[in-house]
């Protein structure tokens, strides 16, 4: 059963570099800021944002083509992150929100984000930390806090084959322990695109379609550097990749490649956007 914690892994993480991690380049964040459309709209929540890296993007883009950057707003679990986005922030005047994305609420006034706050909510990586059994809050929770007519973003990992989602879970189960982020390890779910389009649909969104397909390319040595302790690097990064050699679907697949004492998993993604209508 999910039961909220007072403490993420990904207090015990600190800073780390998500695109680094997962193989995103410039031209993939800036197609799902494209997305976000920022000229447009005034209003924009950045909901399980880690350390802000997301809205850092879209302000900078904005500078960039000088156009408005909208009011922006950054929802983040982890204490630790929030306070490393306030502080990413601190030019963007963005308002940092230590608070739940299942609840759409402050985790230490409590007071909860009012329905049609936004012109958009934008998720980049993060949707498969939820538990399957609150995947669904998690969409109807963004669809709440959605204007009518407003634009949800979703850029992450989307399986057609269940059976790769499940080998993968298995791998990330075993990074996840050895760097002490118990909870991750417990939740994190992979969705497949028939479950995604699926919630989607039942939490209320209309117009779901794939923006762009594109390939998550995590490096192990990346990986260790990022989420293990130096005195424990060599032995974690060695229980990771015994992990990885397991995953016989994904490795006939060619989702999995070893080179020396380096692994690269190439996993697929895609940038999702849905639609809250005008009227129900």
């Amino acid at each position: 059963m999910f039961t909220l914690k007072k403490e993420s892994g990904f207090d015990q993480v600190g800073s780390y570099d998500q695109d680094t991690i997962n193989g995103f380049d410039e031209q993939l964040i800036n197609q799902m800021l494209k997305l976000v459309d920022p000229e447009r709209v005034e209003n924009v929540l950045d909901a399980m944002a880690g350390d802000g890296n997301l809205s850092k993007r879209l302000h900078q883009y904005c500078l960039t083509h000088q156009i408005r950057c909208p009011k922006l707003f950054v929802l983040e679990y982890s204490s630790v992150q929030a306070e490393f986005a306030r502080k990413k922030l601190s030019d963007a005047k963005a308002e940092v929100i230590w608070g739940d994305v299942l609840t759409m609420s402050s985790r230490d006034s409590q007071i909860s984000i009012p329905e049609n706050s936004f012109d958009r909510v934008m998720i980049k990586s993060s949707n498969h930390e939820i538990p399957r059994s609150r995947q669904l809050d998690l969409y109807s929770s963004i669809y709440r806090v959605l204007q009518p007519g407003g634009i949800f973003v979703n850029l992450g990992m989307l399986f057609d084959d269940p059976e790769e989602r499940d080998e993968l879970r298995g791998i990330a189960r075993v990074k996840d322990t050895f760097a002490n982020m118990k909870d991750v390890a417990d939740n994190r779910h992979f969705l497949t695109k028939e479950e995604l389009y699926g919630w989607l649909t039942e939490a209320g969104f209309v117009d779901i379609q794939s923006e762009q397909s594109f390939n998550y390319n995590i490096n192990s040595s990346i990986v260790a550097q990022q989420y293990f302790a130096e005195n424990e690097r060599i032995r974690s990064d060695l229980e990771h990749q015994a992990a990885q050699a397991k995953a016989h679907k994904m490795r006939l697949n060619g989702r999995i490649h070893f080179d020396r004492d380096t692994s690269l998993m190439v996993c697929p993604g895609e940038i999702t956007i849905a639609r809250k209508p005008i009227s129900k």
